[in-house]
């Protein structure tokens, strides 16, 4: 006689935390005056002493990166300090030139906040950490050299570009709600414009810290970081496959290592790239060179006033004034392009009714 194991989720409850990197809309990278405009560069042609880690070059902070922070803090709900501070990471590998990275740990720009969208199974929210700014690193090129043997170049275009990294409390439960908020996230990112925020661009970069524990249980599992999601259906289905994966592993009473994963789209499954660093590990301490930003209120609030209307409020707007179905104003809403059109027919002439324009789109 067989017996059937229930299903994963009767058995363990996953526990995600989502991390997503944002690079900012600037003209200028984060710590120097270097162009932004890195996609189509030749290799190594956007850099200077500052974004090559050269000794005795010295940073300057990037006023419009942390006005795009303080944006999404404000529209995340997000509690801002008078004063945040600088921190190097240290960590060595080819892609970080100076053998650290500037961040910030313990003072981030943006603390707390929040994020509501809708799901199949309703309305959720997810809490949010922490947003705080740093600088990108370079990007590493794996080839193979005329001479059969694999080779990893460095073009260093993209050290230094301004990134924003948000991260969430560990309060995500499955895959699907990862990638609404993911998407709704980019939706915010994108009204206000602080980021391009294209995952297919590497714009927006999401990881997902996924473990599991026995139902009922308060302790955390030991987690994975799930990496290289470039879509956000390889959202969803690789937070779904390191679920199944890891509840395997675990019925058959195997240890769970805490290590970071990529995700391979074409064959459906994560694979093991590296064992995963705790915060210790990278020996945080403040930036020497870097004097603590002080958040001028005055600022933050003129900040404020100036932020547009939010993708949730405008589909709010949508459905309670223009009585367009829920699913009408999301699709509306997705896309700038159709949003823009809507508004503008709209505006030429307010006699027509808005469900009708609507299906026009």
């Amino acid at each position: 006689m067989s017996v059937t194991a229930a299903p994963v989720g009767m058995r363990y409850e996953a526990v995600i935390g989502i991390e997503i990197h944002v690079q900012l809309r600037t003209a200028s990278k984060m710590f120097c005056g270097c162009s932004t405009d890195v996609q189509t560069a030749p290799p190594n042609s956007r850099t200077c002493p500052v974004c090559l880690g050269l000794p005795g070059a010295l940073p300057v902070i990037n006023r419009q990166a942390a006005r795009h922070v303080l944006a999404t803090g404000v529209a995340i709900g997000a509690q801002v300090p008078d004063v945040t501070r600088w921190d190097r990471k240290n960590y060595f590998y080819p892609d970080l030139p100076k053998g650290y990275q500037i961040s910030q740990y313990d003072l981030p720009l943006c603390s707390g906040g929040a994020l509501a969208f809708e799901t199949s199974a309703g309305t959720a929210m997810v809490a949010i950490r922490r947003a705080h700014l740093e600088e990108d690193t370079a990007r590493l090129n794996h080839q193979v050299d005329p001479t059969g043997r694999r080779v990893s170049l460095v073009d260093f275009n993209r050290s230094g570009l301004p990134l924003m990294e948000i991260v969430t409390e560990p309060v995500i439960h499955d895959g699907e709600t990862a990638r609404r908020y993911a998407e709704e996230l980019r939706l915010v990112l994108l009204s206000i414009g602080a980021s391009e925020a294209a995952l297919e661009g590497g714009q927006m970069r999401v990881e997902a810290n996924v473990s599991l524990r026995p139902v009922g249980r308060e302790a955390f599992g030991t987690r994975t970081e799930v990496k290289n999601m470039n879509s956000f259906r390889s959202v969803e289905r690789a937070i779904g496959y390191e679920i199944e994966r890891q509840g395997r592993a675990l019925d058959a009473g195997e240890e769970i290592i805490q290590e970071t994963r990529g995700w391979d789209d074409s064959r459906g499954r994560t694979y093991r790239m590296r064992t995963k660093e705790d915060s210790d590990d990278y020996r945080y301490f403040p930036e020497p060179d870097l004097p603590p930003l002080r958040v001028d209120r005055a600022w933050l609030e003129e900040i404020r006033a100036e932020l547009p209307e939010l993708p949730a409020a405008r589909r709010e707007r949508y459905t309670t004034q223009l009585g367009l179905s829920a699913y009408d104003a999301a699709v509306l809403v997705a896309d700038a392009a159709a949003t823009r059109l809507f508004e503008g027919t709209l505006a030429a002439d307010p006699s027509l009714p808005a469900k009708k324009v609507a299906n026009w789109v």
